[in-house]
């Protein structure tokens, strides 16, 4: 009992003050790994993005599906008969984009930026959504009193950007305004911007 104890003693002695620094750098680690991951389409890396709040829908070529961020602002709405298969889609909210916050028009950053991919059955991430020929999905953001006040006021001006990465530039997609809500229809996938155009 004296040996093991004598034996616990020795190493409180030799790593206890290392120990509460391996500790906090291994908590930082995880935190790191967990909370905060660069996206990545396609090999370019457009921001931050945080795990804890990524939501995922499996989306059926039969019945279609909606996803919904777990904000409750976003919905990617997917008809039946609209794609050609199975397929997964994932919402991931973007924070620090590394993105040019250069919009046509002079449109205005609102600050709300988003991700939506997707990822065949098996999980393996698509390049482009598969839809049958002229179908399209519909997304949907709802606007805050912030938004409204940057598009002074007026809901019309609010639209939705995508991030092209051919031309490396933002751009427009047609929106009009339902509510509280910003509505698309489109067959693209990547970044997203909620933007308030000029007056």
């Amino acid at each position: 009992m004296e040996a093991r104890n004598r034996g616990v003693k020795d190493w409180l002695k030799k790593w206890g003050e290392p120990l509460p620094i391996l500790v906090v750098i291994i908590m930082l680690l995880g935190g790191i790994w967990l909370g905060r991951i660069s996206s990545d389409l396609n090999g370019v890396k457009t921001g931050v993005t945080t795990l804890a709040a990524r939501t995922e829908s499996r989306v059926t070529r039969s019945l279609g599906g909606k996803l919904t961020s777990q904000d409750a602002r976003v919905t990617v709405a997917v008809a039946p008969e609209t794609t050609t298969q199975d397929v997964i889609l994932r919402y991931q909210p973007m924070s620090k984009s590394v993105l040019p916050a250069v919009f046509p028009d002079k449109a205005i950053n609102t600050g709300y930026e988003f991700c939506v991919t997707a990822l065949n059955p098996s999980g393996v991430q698509l390049s482009e959504l598969p839809l049958k020929e002229g179908k399209r999905l519909t997304l949907s953001v709802i606007y805050t009193d912030n938004d409204l006040k940057l598009a002074g006021g007026v809901a019309n001006r609010l639209s939705i950007a995508n991030w092209d990465e051919t031309t490396g530039e933002w751009e427009v997609i047609s929106s009009v305004v339902v509510g509280h809500t910003v509505r698309t229809e489109t067959g693209k996938l990547g970044q997203f911007a909620l933007i308030a155009k000029p007056q």
